[in-house]
């Protein structure tokens, strides 16, 4: 983080092409996938992950009211993993809002503003 605020110009332009929408799910896809998790057919599992993991900012609150019931052991362990991942990438989030905050600069705050509906692509 220290090497971003020393070099504002690359850092809002690097955090600029980082940034992905993130599309917004049915609730009864979003369900569906979920109940996926546990199918015992390891394709529709796995792709059901990847559809949760590109929508977790929305599927969080689900994640977590599925591991509140009692959720198989296979079920329990993705649920954790998945709910995991969102919290590393809220915690990066807050982390890049505090640093665009602290920059003062026109593109940062437009780049805030847009922090709040994307996902940072870490690739």
């Amino acid at each position: 983080m220290s090497a971003l605020v020393r070099s504002p110009a690359q850092s809002l332009e690097w955090i600029e092409q980082h940034l992905i929408p993130v599309p917004k799910a049915e609730l009864e896809q979003m369900q569906q996938w979920i109940s996926q998790l546990d199918t015992s057919r390891f394709e529709a599992r796995e792709q059901a992950n990847k559809q949760l993991r590109h929508h977790l900012e929305h599927a969080e609150p689900l994640l977590q009211q599925a591991l509140s019931g009692k959720p198989s052991a296979e079920l329990k362990i993705r649920l954790e993993k998945l709910l995991n991942e969102w919290q590393q990438r809220h915690l990066l989030k807050d982390r890049l809002q505090e640093l665009l905050e602290s920059l003062h600069a026109p593109e940062a705050r437009h780049l805030s503003q847009k922090l709040v509906t994307c996902r940072l692509n870490q690739q």
